[in-house]
């Protein structure tokens, strides 16, 4: 029995030592350029409307030579971007939409705070299966995006589900990318 327990012992710690690079090997590799497949992806305007229990409204813009409200920008924040870039190290991903600044993310499960300019934004990145997944708490609103490939890495999936602010129920917007050569 003693000399299992030696054996078992050292291959226990070995075991636990490689799983970690064993599971991380296994991850997808989200690199590359990606452009907007706008025929497979939702319309956020719909999605917002759908969520505000509007489905039949359509948002009005501002009035000419006023600047855009809240509705209309929210609009353009949710709205899918033209294109993404994504580098990947590892669980380091660094995620930049073709309108927007590049979002780092960490795939640690831990929760990572910085300032934004309005207030402390907390998110938490962790994979989950073949799945990344992403949530930022802004405080009023909440939003997930899981970032999944299909058709072989061909194409890049994006699911975004915001929660609270003037939402009456979840929107949740999927964005189809798919790959440039």
């Amino acid at each position: 029995m003693r000399m299992r327990s030696r054996v078992l012992g050292p291959l226990t710690v070995l075991a636990l030592a490689v799983l970690p690079l064993l599971l991380a090997a296994e991850r997808p590799n989200l690199r590359g350029r990606w452009k907007l497949n706008q025929a497979q992806s939702d319309d956020p305007q719909q999605k917002m409307r759908e969520a505000m229990g509007e489905p039949g409204r359509r948002p009005a813009g501002p009035p000419e030579g006023r600047p855009a409200g809240r509705g209309v920008m929210m609009g353009r924040m949710l709205g899918a971007a033209e294109s993404v870039t994504i580098e990947q190290e590892g669980d380091q991903l660094e995620v930049e939409f073709a309108e927007g600044r590049p979002v780092t993310l960490t795939a640690d499960g831990q929760t990572h705070e910085e300032e934004g300019p309005r207030g402390t934004v907390r998110t938490t990145t962790r994979w989950e299966g073949d799945k990344l997944i992403s949530v930022r708490d802004i405080g009023v609103m909440k939003i997930t995006t899981d970032y999944e490939l299909a058709g072989g890495g061909t194409q890049l999936i994006v699911t975004r589900r915001i929660e609270g602010g003037r939402f009456k129920n979840p929107v949740v917007i999927k964005s189809v990318y798919d790959k440039e050569q």
